[in-house]
């Protein structure tokens, strides 16, 4: 798993968007800066092993804020499972914004993206057929 860690931490930045009004699911996205960057960080492997290992039921994600930095995990207490990213870039008021309107209970998609210089990333599909992310919730 610390492939995981290596992999996802090469990111330029983590977003959070959810737009109840659009009708749009909860969403955190790694953005990274190039297709490039994001081909060289083994990013797209790492979540596909992710999709196969992870129980998405039981499955939820801890953000902590430090430093002016956001250090996630992934967390599985049946599968015993720990996964720690540190040091991303985030927005603090985009983070408070989302957690003000998501359910900290209901599930939401965790995505890889890219950085398109206008608005919200674009999302970077990981394999042929797209398959997306689900986590269970938030824990604090």
């Amino acid at each position: 798993m610390q492939r995981t860690t290596a992999a996802f931490s090469q990111c330029d930045r983590i977003e959070f968007w959810y737009d109840k009004e659009q009708n749009e699911p909860p969403v955190i996205i790694l953005v990274f800066s190039t297709q490039d960057g994001l081909i060289k960080s083994k990013s797209r492997e790492v979540y596909n092993e992710l999709l196969d290992k992870l129980d998405f039921k039981t499955t939820f994600f801890k953000i902590i804020e430090q430093n002016n930095r956001a250090f996630i995990s992934f967390v599985d207490g049946v599968s015993d499972i720990h996964l720690t990213v540190k040091n991303l870039k985030y927005s603090p008021g985009q983070l408070n914004d989302f957690l003000k309107k998501v359910d900290k209970n209901g599930p939401f998609a965790f995505l890889l993206g890219l950085d398109n210089n206008k608005d919200r990333p674009i999302i970077v599909p990981t394999k042929d057929k797209f398959e997306i992310m689900t986590l269970a919730g938030f824990i604090k």
